[in-house]
């Protein structure tokens, strides 16, 4: 009998302007402010999964979305930063380069 794999916990933090409103695996959040923290669900050690990540604001009364998914592991936090550049959101991924949302 194999012992069962131990879970850990992960955390997604997130830099994004103020006023942003993100959606994680499509549900809204409600923390507000520039520094995100979530805590997600437990994954199996070794394991990783990809939840869907929505952060958007208003400009000038139109919508600005940036989509990606975050690849989070087990027990890992990943940092992402969504910065606003000239009128659109891009994502950087730390270690990676740029994304860039287009408005939608």
């Amino acid at each position: 009998q194999m012992p069962a794999a131990v879970s850990t916990p992960s955390r997604l933090r997130l830099a994004v302007p103020a006023d942003a409103t993100v959606y994680l695996a499509g549900q809204r959040m409600t923390q507000t402010g520039e520094q995100r923290s979530y805590r997600l669900p437990e994954l199996p050690a070794g394991q990783s999964f990809d939840y869907p990540v929505v952060v958007q604001v208003v400009r000038e009364g139109r919508p600005v979305s940036a989509r990606f998914n975050a690849q989070v592991s087990a027990g890992v936090t990943k940092e992402i930063t969504i910065a606003e550049q000239s009128g659109q959101l891009v994502v950087r991924r730390s270690g990676a380069g740029e994304l860039l949302a287009q408005a939608r």
